[in-house]
C-alpha cells in the first residue's frame, strides 16, 4: 500500500538514501528542504520526491507539515563545533510532533555508541536528542549506524588510492563497523514501513568490523596493485579536521570501539538479507570502475 513520508535532511546522503529506498517501494515522499532551488533539492525532485520548504531552525516553518504523513525520517548533518545547533533542530522536531494529536511516527537516525557518554561533541549532541525523544513518549525507534563505507570517496581519499596510499585519520589497526549508506536507507524504509514493529527500539547498522589495514588489502586485490594504509599524524589530524572530528578519532583508537563489545545487528541482517561489505561495496563504486 502507497504511503507518504517526510525526509528531513534529504538532500543529504543518508536523507537521499532513505528518499531512494521509499521510492523504490512505491511510496510518495515529501523531502524537506530549506532552498528547493538548491540543486541537491532538484536532484531530489527529479528521483521523483516532493519538495517542501521548511528550516528546522525556524519552527513556525513546520506548521502543517505533517498533514497527510504516515511516518517521518530525520538525519542532521554534522555541524563540527556546533552540537548545540544540532541538539536544537531535534528538539524542534520532537516538539513540533509532540504537539499534534496524533503524530506519525519518527526514525531518527543517531550513531553507534550514543546511547552513552563519550565526550565526543556530535555523539553527545545525538545522545542529548535520544533524551528528548525518549522522555516525549513520540512513537519513534533510532537508527545506530557505523562507519559510512563511502567515506572512502572523498575525493583527497581516492587521489591518494590512486598513488597507491590509502590516507586515514585513524590508526590502521583500530577495527570500525562499517556500513553502506545505501543499506541504512533500505533499512529506514523498512522502519517507516513497519511502526508497529520498532517504535520503542533502537538498531545498530554495520556490515561487519574491519580494519583500514584490512580494506587496504582487499583494494591492492581488487586494483590489481599494492595499497598501503598510511595514518595521518594526530597533530595534522587536528589541524586538518578540527576538534570535535580529531577527538572522534581519538576516542576511537583509545577507549572506542576496541574497549566496547559492539551490540548485535540481527534485524539489520534479518531485514536485508546480506548488507553491503567491503569487498562487494568497493565493485559496485568507483574503485570498482
Amino acid at each position: 500500500m502507497t504511503s507518504t513520508y517526510l525526509v528531513f535532511g534529504a538532500t543529504g546522503q543518508q536523507g537521499q538514501a532513505v528518499v531512494g529506498a521509499l521510492l523504490a517501494n512505491d511510496h510518495q515522499v515529501k523531502a524537506v528542504t530549506r532552498d528547493p532551488a538548491d540543486s541537491a533539492a532538484r536532484r531530489i525532485e527529479q528521483l521523483g520526491a516532493g519538495l517542501v520548504a521548511a528550516d528546522l531552525d525556524r519552527p513556525d516553518s513546520l506548521k502543517g507539515l505533517f498533514d497527510g504523513v504516515d511516518g517521518v525520517f530525520l538525519a542532521l548533518p554534522l555541524s563540527p563545533g556546533r552540537s548545540g545547533a544540532e541538539v536544537e533542530r531535534g528538539k524542534a522536531l520532537i516538539e513540533a510532533l509532540s504537539a499534534l494529536d496524533n503524530p506519525p511516527p519518527l526514525v531518527y537516525s543517531a550513531a553507534l555508541w550514543t546511547d552513552r557518554a563519550t565526550g565526543v561533541a556530535h555523539f553527545e549532541s545525538k545522545r542529548e536528542i535520544r533524551s528528548h525523544l525518549a522522555a516525549s513518549g513520540l512513537p519513534a525507534c533510532v537508527l545506530e549506524p557505523g562507519s559510512f563505507l563511502e567515506n572512502l570517496l572523498y575525493p583527497r581519499t581516492v587521489k591518494a588510492v590512486g598513488s597507491g596510499r590509502l590516507v586515514i585519520p585513524l590508526a590502521c589497526e583500530v577495527p570500525q563497523p562499517v556500513v553502506a549508506i545505501a543499506d541504512i536507507g533500505r533499512f529506514a524504509a523498512w522502519c517507516l514501513e513497519n511502526p508497529g514493529k520498532v517504535a520503542g527500539n533502537s538498531y545498530p547498522l554495520y556490515a561487519e568490523v574491519i580494519t583500514h589495514h584490512r580494506i587496504a588489502e582487499l583494494m591492492s586485490d581488487h586494483l590489481g596493485r599494492e595499497i598501503r594504509c598510511k595514518p595521518l599524524p594526530r597533530w595534522i589530524r587536528r589541524l586538518a579536521l578540527g576538534r570535535d572530528l580529531s577527538g572522534m578519532f581519538f576516542w576511537f583508537e583509545s577507549a572506542g570501539y576496541a574497549d566496547h563489545q559492539l551490540p548485535p545487528v540481527e534485524q539489520f541482517v534479518t531485514v536485508l538479507g546480506q548488507p553491503l561489505t567491503t569487498m562487494r561495496w568497493l565493485a559496485e563504486t568507483e574503485y570498482g570502475q
